[in-house]
């Protein structure tokens, strides 16, 4: 009886010995929890204005495309394309010759022979072929005055078709505008957050963010129809051609500091 009344004791001390540590392990831990959260505290929120800046200037294209063709027709195919191989060989002596264009500022971007059917009584029937050449000028060695030129030109030596004529600003002429009008639309947001932050009383102290949001430039094909390349043909008077500006635009978005 004696010796398991002293076990029972021996026991109990043991259980509260192991309470005691464990109640004061987790103070411990709870304690170095505190003390972290409290000691990575972030840090303090700045604040900011956005603003976006704008630019845009009309610039003259310094690059033309223009596309002619030479197309005909004849009863078979091989007749078709000998008459258009000299056809379009005498249009572009003619524009090398006459105008002072290179070689390789002439270009052939599409060739074709293509059967004419007559679908009539049940039947398909070729009764001819057409054979049609492109070629292609572009340069940007040019005067508006020589567009008038190359096409009046190239018709009078046997072109038929004049497709297109395309106003593009080159692609160095587009770096250098783009560099000006990002100075520039950056002045004009620089301007607007300067108002804006004098009204309400703050300061900028510097840029958090600095973006490039937008740049447009449209180029602006010249469409011909065959009325317009027929008159070239059979009139003494010049095809008159007007080249205008196109825009050039740039929007910037700025994220500045401030403080009161």
């Amino acid at each position: 009886m004696v010796k398991q009344t002293l076990f029972f004791i021996v026991i109990l001390i043991l259980t509260y010995t192991a309470i005691s540590e464990a109640t004061i392990l987790i103070q411990k831990v709870q304690g170095q929890t505190n003390t972290t959260t409290t000691t990575n505290a972030g840090p303090e929120q700045k604040h900011t204005i956005s603003v976006t800046g704008t630019s845009s200037s009309n610039v003259s294209p310094d690059q033309i495309t223009l596309s002619l063709s030479v197309e005909n027709t004849a009863l078979k195919a091989d007749i078709a394309r000998n008459l258009n191989a000299e056809k379009m060989t005498k249009v572009m002596n003619a524009l090398v010759n006459q105008t002072g264009l290179d070689k390789d500022q002439i270009t052939t971007t599409d060739f074709n022979i293509l059967p004419n059917i007559n679908y009539t009584g049940g039947q398909d029937k070729i009764i001819s072929y057409t054979a049609s050449n492109t070629i292609q000028i572009k340069t940007t060695k040019f005067k508006e005055s020589d567009i008038s030129r190359w096409i009046d030109i190239a018709v009078t030596n046997g072109a038929n078709k004049v497709n297109s004529v395309n106003f593009d600003i080159s692609p160095l002429k587009q770096s250098i505008e783009k560099l000006n009008l990002v100075k520039k639309a950056y002045n004009n947001a620089k301007n607007l957050a300067d108002s804006l932050t004098s009204q309400a009383g703050v300061k900028i102290t510097g840029i958090k963010s600095l973006d490039i949001v937008q740049s447009n430039y449209n180029p602006t094909p010249i469409p011909y129809t065959r009325e317009s390349h027929t008159f070239a043909a059979t009139s003494k008077a010049p095809t008159p051609i007007s080249i205008g500006e196109q825009e050039l635009s740039i929007s910037v978005d700025i994220v500045f500091l401030i403080t009161p």
